[in-house]
């Protein structure tokens, strides 16, 4: 055990409580602009249903800017589908709907008619393919047709979003404190690192749960960065657990203990990669992959 002085202590709590709000103050300009965002388009959205599930209402914060008009879509999986092929879909927008048109007439059906059956054969296959491959909404449902626990399961899966800053701002923190104590060997940023474990895990064991509970109850999701973000986070909360189990191995006195903290920091800063890498997927399903392209 380690025995610190009422300053040593108190300067740990100023380190780490600053490390904390910090980190949280980092979201803080995003999520404000996220929502000065979304009540500006929610006033002027340029199609109101889907136009790749067109019974579907659009939610504001899915949009595309293409061919320099603003498109809307009900979720994320929906609006990859028409980034892959939105030539499809502009028959369904009314902002497009003299363009479509325009591109209907003109089009050629001779390369079609050339390649005979085969081709029919494979857009045959493509048809089932995207029906097969149709997604649930199940998620986005408001819960007024759910009764019970299944009701209150999708109430609380919309905390996941912003209960995942915690994980990443704690851990990433942890795993900065712990370089610093490295370099400087100071204990208050021992002090700071151990708080940050502490709490970070627990939050993301709290967000992994939250996600399952906001994505549904499947081992596979059409869209795969929802799969990839789905099993990135289950693994960095198991991760989490591994990383708390060797901080409290590696505070233990003993002819192990040289082993353990060096097992400890290789986890701890592992898992800080990998909770950035799996806030950058969860990000990707909204905004897409080159959202930080330069």
């Amino acid at each position: 055990m380690h025995y610190f002085s009422r300053s040593t202590c108190s300067n740990s709590a100023i380190t780490v409580g600053f490390m904390v709000i910090i980190g949280l103050l980092m979201t803080v300009p995003a999520v404000a602009q996220e929502s000065i965002n979304t009540v500006e388009q929610a006033t002027q959205l340029t199609n109101k249903t889907c136009p790749v599930t067109t019974d579907e209402a659009v939610d504001p914060q899915q949009w595309i800017d293409y061919q320099g008009k603003r498109v809307y879509f009900c979720c994320q999986m929906c609006k990859r589908k028409f980034e892959r092929n939105p030539e499809t879909y502009l028959p369904n927008l009314p902002q497009f709907a003299d363009a479509a048109m325009d591109t209907h007439g003109e089009h050629d059906h001779t390369a079609i008619a050339e390649a005979g059956p085969h081709t029919d054969a494979l857009q045959q296959r493509d048809e089932n393919s995207e029906e097969a491959a149709e997604h649930d909404h199940s998620a986005h449902k408001n819960g007024s047709d759910q009764g019970g626990l299944a009701k209150l399961i999708s109430w609380l899966g919309k905390s996941h979003p912003p209960s995942v800053h915690f994980p990443i701002a704690l851990l990433i923190s942890a795993a900065v404190a712990e370089l610093l104590l490295m370099v400087t060997g100071r204990s208050l940023f021992e002090s700071a690192a151990r708080f940050c474990v502490w709490l970070g895990s627990i939050s993301t064991l709290g967000a992994v749960t939250l996600g399952w509970f906001f994505a549904g109850f499947r081992l596979s999701d059409p869209d795969w960065i929802m799969t990839v973000h789905r099993w990135l986070g289950t693994g960095v909360g198991f991760l989490a657990i591994l990383i708390l189990a060797l901080c409290i191995a590696a505070d233990r006195p003993g002819v192990q203990q040289k082993r353990w903290k060096l097992w400890y920091r290789l986890t701890l800063f592992t898992g800080a990669v990998a909770v950035a890498a799996n806030g950058f997927f969860g990000g990707a399903m909204i905004y897409g992959l080159n959202h930080y392209a330069w």
